[in-house]
């Protein structure tokens, strides 16, 4: 059935053409709009190898390095990797706009991702290679990241940016490592993904019918390497309109019309949805039916005593987390609610909370107007801290 998919996604590619940036990694990403790129290699303790990328400076700031400059790493979310701060213009996209501010700006690739396929002892196609989930991403990802980044710049603290579940690693594994909290100025949390009990409609649907999700995202985990699942939603958009892919998108996503550039929707989806493990898609069904902010469920009370030495997964606990924190969000988001956002605070007691009312959840990264309602924000919030 791959093969099929595939050998249908070269037979259409033929037939449509794009911009050039939809055949860009985020390395052309980068350097097209004229910004230097780095690549830097990072190994977890548990031998995953993760790519991150470095804009060291803007297109008009051209000092890689000076005193007091702030380090920014942004950290994707769930089913998407670097070029989500990347995929808009440049006066739009956040890992430009902190760039062009004056900051050292680093972008995170989770595991799974296209970026972070290697491994140094298992190769992709191996199941033990996909047998984690986003526990094993705050675990072990963020911290390799975030250490190697203070290493790598000599800046003891850096400004940390995550958007969804790559803010919900960052409350989880702050919360636990007092070391790695010291190493965060401030966490900028875009719509983070925690507790999901109020998550509207299509996601308690998509728990419910979870074996046909669950095989999507089999298809997205094992796509073939040429024209895989990802390469093929902008393709079949050439074909039916892109205004009918985009309502179909939002419906998964979140996001709203005001907020999109139609003439971009190629560029998103030539890089969404990116690989992950089906066990990360597994554990966010988990806690949208169970309501808890807790670990991996490991399917029955005999193996979850043999991994957490109780027969039930264990809650996370953020009350201990101490990093100051922003947090915003959006009044149309159907997949973090207000009530989430609210239980979250209870627990963490962030010193800054934006509400955007007309933003949904895909807004906070690819919203062109995100520059006005939230970049901005964080920039001041930066520099005036720094």
């Amino acid at each position: 059935m791959l093969e099929t998919i595939s050998t249908f996604g070269a037979d259409l590619h033929h037939t449509v053409s794009f911009e050039p940036e939809f055949y860009m990694d985020v390395t052309g990403l980068i350097t097209s709009k004229g910004y230097p790129c780095e690549s830097h290699w990072v190994t977890t303790e548990d031998g995953f190898i993760l790519r991150i990328f470095r804009i060291p400076y803007g297109v008009n700031n051209k000092s890689e390095r000076k005193e007091g400059k702030p380090v920014v790493f942004l950290q994707h979310g769930l089913v998407e990797d670097a070029s989500s701060f990347l995929n808009n213009l440049a006066n739009e996209s956040l890992g430009f706009v902190l760039a062009d501010a004056g900051a050292d700006v680093w972008l995170g690739n989770i595991r799974g991702n296209i970026y972070s396929q290697n491994h140094t002892r298992l190769k992709s196609h191996h199941e033990e290679f996909w047998n984690w989930s986003f526990e094993e991403m705050a675990k072990y990802d963020l911290p390799a990241m975030v250490k190697y980044v203070v290493k790598r710049t000599g800046s003891s603290k850096i400004f940390f940016v995550g958007h969804s579940q790559g803010s919900g690693t960052a409350f989880i594994q702050l919360a636990r490592d007092p070391s790695l909290a010291q190493m965060i100025h401030r966490h900028f949390a875009l719509v983070p993904a925690t507790r999901v009990n109020d998550t509207d409609g299509l996601g308690k649907t998509i728990s419910d019918i979870g074996d046909i999700f669950y095989f999507f995202f089999y298809l997205v985990q094992r796509g073939p390497t040429t024209y895989s699942v990802p390469t093929l939603p902008p393709i079949l958009c050439q074909w039916i309109g892109n205004s009918m892919c985009r309502d179909f998108l939002f419906s998964l996503t979140g996001g709203n019309k005001a907020s999109f550039n139609l003439t971009r929707l190629p560029i998103y989806l030539s890089n969404f949805p990116q690989p992950t493990s089906m066990n990360t898609v597994l554990h966010w069904f988990q806690l949208i039916k169970s309501g808890q902010f807790q670990n991996f469920d490991e399917g029955s009370p005999e193996d979850n005593m043999k991994r957490y030495g109780k027969e039930a997964p264990p809650v996370y606990d953020l009350t201990t987390y101490t990093v100051p924190t922003s947090i915003y969000y959006g009044g149309h988001d159907n997949f973090i609610q207000e009530t989430d956002i609210e239980w979250l605070c209870n627990q963490t007691h962030p010193d800054q909370v934006v509400y955007v009312p007309q933003f949904e959840h895909q807004d906070f990264v690819w919203g062109i107007d995100a520059v006005l309602h939230v970049y901005g924000h964080i920039i001041d919030a930066i520099f005036k801290q720094q």
